[in-house]
């Protein structure tokens, strides 16, 4: 069974990626379940907020919530703003540090997906999302959804960007299986190089590199089409991928690890990061 975990600060914007999460595992079937996570820096009984040992050390403890009542006070007001009971989603509490704890959890479940907000801040935590979320595209073992866009929760058009890497062998895979259980459409994005050699040649090859790709999307029996653009040498790629899904009118964005294709030896950890701080939509990041 596949597990969505959600990480949470009890701050608004977490409530957008619980629902988001929530209704990810919904879409995805039975057989998918959705766990919501809070990791606990600080003392929340006292109004100062000390910092836990556990800030400084490598512990993790997991927290009996159910027997504390300023714990069940705040989940179960995110439960109730969110219109989910506790027997629909399961909820773990934490002391420890939030990228170590989140990593452990996703290590437990490796045919899950971990879902964080892009930013979030609360006196409760003091739990910057938007840093957690950079981590976690780095450290996590399990595909990272970066919720951004709360309205188009589960997606209806996804964008998978194509650069012929293994990563992107990686990014087909993950993108097919949820291209599958969420019914949604799917669209290749390459990109090729603009210089003064180029010709339809070109673009022709490419066209063809890409069939192997198409055809692994037509056998799941996924709806998919191909868009091939041209970049100049100068234009930043996130820039190019932003607009390009745009054009297409996607809401989800799934991209590999890195970037070592033919197009300028990317690294695409860097795009990755600022495709993920531009986008207006949800940004997947594939393991």
């Amino acid at each position: 069974m596949g597990k969505i975990i959600a990480a949470s600060d009890f701050s608004k914007h977490s409530n957008f990626t619980v629902k988001a999460a929530f209704n990810w595992a919904k879409a995805m079937g039975e057989d998918t379940s959705c766990e919501m996570i809070n990791v606990n820096r600080f003392s929340y009984g006292d109004a100062k907020y000390p910092i836990l040992p556990h800030y400084y050390t490598n512990a993790i403890d997991e927290v009996d919530w159910k027997n504390d009542e300023c714990l069940i006070e705040y989940v179960t007001k995110q439960l109730d703003d969110l219109k989910i009971t506790e027997k629909e989603i399961e909820v773990k509490i934490f002391n420890g540090k939030v990228a170590n704890t989140l990593v452990q959890e996703a290590n437990k479940n490796t045919d899950g997906y971990l879902f964080v907000g892009s930013h979030g801040y609360t006196p409760y935590d003091h739990l910057l999302m938007g840093s957690v979320a950079e981590k976690m595209t780095h450290l996590s073992p399990i595909p990272v959804v970066i919720v951004k866009d709360e309205e188009h929760a589960v997606p209806k058009d996804i964008v998978l960007t194509i650069d012929f890497s293994e990563a992107s062998k990686v990014a087909l895979d993950r993108t097919i299986q949820v291209a599958k259980k969420l019914k949604s459409k799917v669209h290749l994005l390459h990109f090729i190089e603009t210089n003064q050699s180029l010709t339809e040649d070109v673009e022709k090859a490419a066209e063809q590199r890409m069939e192997p790709y198409l055809s692994e999307f037509k056998k799941a029996g996924v709806d998919v089409d191909l868009t091939i653009e041209k970049v100049n040498a100068h234009k930043k790629i996130a820039t190019k991928i932003l607009e390009g899904t745009e054009k297409l009118g996607a809401d989800l964005i799934v991209m590999g690890t890195h970037f070592h294709g033919d197009l300028n030896r990317i690294f695409l950890g860097h795009v990755a990061t600022e495709v993920t701080r531009l986008s207006k939509i949800n940004v997947m990041i594939a393991k």
